[in-house]
């Protein structure tokens, strides 16, 4: 029990926060605070994140509108076969109607 309690002394003094986020005590306050903090940097991450993944949608989908552009005024692109190997984004397409679409 002595080597326990010291062990856990040295874990406090190196990283006090990390032993606080292990600890299986939820009755602190400051523990809450804490909790909704991460909740808070959390929720703004996934939020910068989804509007990451809204501007890359959106880049993808003009690069594609160029490809086929450019295959359009230059034939010799044709041979190339840019556009076969462009998969359609699923939330672009109405599944009743262009479910053959969808299939790669």
């Amino acid at each position: 029990m002595d080597i326990d309690e010291l062990l856990y002394d040295i874990l406090e003094v190196i990283n006090a926060g990390w032993v606080k986020g292990m600890s299986l005590d939820d009755g602190d306050e400051e523990d809450g605070d804490l909790s909704e903090m991460i909740i808070r940097r959390l929720q703004s991450k996934v939020q910068r994140l989804e509007k990451k993944d809204m501007i890359q949608t959106q880049t993808m989908k003009v690069n594609s509108q160029n490809i086929e552009l450019m295959i359009q005024h230059i034939p010799a692109l044709n041979d190339l076969k840019l556009i076969p190997n462009v998969v359609p984004i699923a939330q672009d397409y109405d599944d009743s109607e262009n479910e053959d679409d969808m299939k790669v």
